[in-house]
Formats: C-alpha cells, sequence, structure tokens
C-alpha cells in the first residue's frame, strides 16, 4: 500500500467536509451571508461612504438577487463538496486495489477544479463589485481558499508530476 495515498484521502475529505458544512451554514443560517451578499452586490457599504469614488457604482444591482445566488451557492456547494467525498473514496478504493490510481487522481482532478473555480468566482465576481476596498477580509478568504485548492491539485498530482519529470542524473566528470 502506498501510504502517499492516506494524505490525499484527508485533505479531499476534509475540503468535502469543510464545504458540505459552509453549505449548510449559508442554509441554516442565511441571514449573515445574505447580508454580506447584499452588501458586495448592491455595492452600499462603498456607496454609502463620501470619501470613495464613485465610478464603479453604476455596477450595482439590486438587494434582491442576493437571497436566490445565496441558495444557488449553496446548490453547487452541495454538489462540489459530493464530488470532493467521492474523490476521496476513489483513492480509498485505491488503495484497497479496486481502482487504479490514475483514474482517483483523475477523479480528484475534476473534484478539485470545480472547488478552485468557486473561488475564482467568487474573486471575479468580487472584483467586479469591487469589494476589495470595503470587504477586504472576504477578498482574503476566497483567496487563502483559492491557494489551499492550488496546493491540494499539486499535492493530488505529485504522483504524477513525478513521472513526467523524472530527476535528472548529473554527469561527475573524472
Amino acid at each position: 500500500m502506498e501510504t502517499i495515498i492516506i494524505p490525499k484521502v484527508i485533505i479531499l475529505a476534509g475540503l468535502a467536509i469543510w464545504l458540505g458544512i459552509a453549505m449548510i451554514n449559508n442554509i441554516v443560517d442565511s441571514s449573515t451571508n445574505v447580508k454580506n451578499l447584499e452588501a458586495t452586490l448592491t455595492m452600499s457599504l462603498l456607496i454609502e461612504d463620501p470619501t470613495a469614488e464613485q465610478g464603479l457604482a453604476q455596477r450595482a444591482w439590486t438587494k434582491n438577487t442576493a437571497a436566490i445566488i445565496l441558495y444557488c451557492i449553496a446548490v453547487i456547494q452541495a454538489i462540489v463538496a459530493t464530488m470532493l467525498l467521492v474523490a476521496s473514496i476513489s483513492f480509498i478504493l485505491a488503495m484497497a486495489g479496486s481502482v487504479s490510481c490514475l483514474v482517483a487522481t483523475d477523479i480528484a482532478n475534476i473534484a478539485l477544479s470545480a472547488f478552485t473555480a468557486i473561488w475564482f468566482f467568487f474573486l471575479c465576481g468580487g472584483l467586479w463589485f469591487g469589494y476589495w476596498i470595503k470587504q477586504g477580509q472576504i477578498q482574503s478568504v476566497h483567496f487563502s481558499l483559492l491557494l489551499i485548492s492550488i496546493a491540494a491539485l499539486i499535492f493530488v498530482n505529485e504522483t504524477a508530476i513525478a513521472n513526467i519529470m523524472p530527476p535528472q542524473t548529473i554527469a561527475v566528470k573524472k
């Protein structure tokens, strides 16, 4: 058994559980994130600040869209959390010899790519609405999660990368 598979199982399952909890929180305590989404989409924090430039204000949406968007996000989170869990299980099956590590890696790449896409979507959407100006802490969370997703992609693919790029031998002159 390759022990390198165990951390992959833990990372994928951990991200699945984390995203699942985030999805549950978005449903159970939706008012918190609806308020944050409203502030971003309506650009109210920016528009209400008399010292801030208003060049981006034309992009503001009505606040009625925040709840709908939050529930769409929760659905996407549920789908991606399930994908991450399936990827974790695929590595368990690889340890048992039921699935090849290559297939498990492919499944994990699809799941982690979806996880990465969530954070790029949030970062690009937030940038469009200027959330870095008044909601920088939210942007920092999104950047952190993007970095985590990239690190997970690199780690899950470390065996594939090692096979593509074999170690270089250094010729010693005599």
